[in-house]
């Protein structure tokens, strides 16, 4: 038997047993126009959207105004319902996730250079534009996109308990 269909049979019988799965919850796959609603009204593209503003405001990005749905459509076009549709399968929460490769794609897809760095300290406020993965404590299911320096306290969004996850640096080429 392919290896394939062993681990769809697997995932299939486990998310049977998963109260939490789209499956059960099928608002969370609710569609408008082609899109999911529930990643379109998530902190990624709001997120993505600030940091835009900011780079305009910057003069690092002269392109016109772009809202926070369209955001979030782009990123669905660029193929990331796959892996959210699979993970809905464990929990139907996991239509909000915007992923980091997600993020990187949209801004070098606009001519901007995207870089991971390990820390905010030495960002300029008034300079730099980066996108922030913050999540609670080491067992929090809670994952959260920001903007600096739109997002004031950054390291201290979900309280102590705040760890920032990966760092994007957003500036020109």
């Amino acid at each position: 038997m392919n290896k394939y269909l062993i681990y769809f049979i697997i995932v299939s019988y486990l998310s049977l047993f998963n109260m939490a799965c789209s499956l059960l919850h099928t608002e969370s796959l609710n569609r408008e126009n082609g899109y999911y609603t529930q990643h379109l009204q998530s902190c990624g593209p709001k997120a993505a959207q600030e940091a835009m503003m900011d780079l305009k405001k910057n003069g690092v990005w002269d392109k016109r105004y772009i809202t926070v749905l369209e955001v979030g459509q782009e990123m669905q076009d660029n193929g990331g319902n796959a892996p959210r549709l699979f993970l809905s399968l464990f929990s139907y929460k996991s239509m909000q996730i915007t992923f980091p490769y997600e993020m990187k794609r949209l801004f070098e897809k606009r001519g901007l250079k995207v870089t991971q760095i390990k820390s905010l300290k030495g960002l300029d406020p008034k300079l730099d534009t980066a996108l922030v993965l913050v999540r609670g404590s080491v067992f929090s299911k809670y994952w959260h996109w920001l903007c600096y320096p739109k997002t004031g306290n950054i390291e201290q969004y979900f309280g102590k308990d705040t760890k920032v996850h990966i760092i994007l640096l957003i500036q020109k080429r």
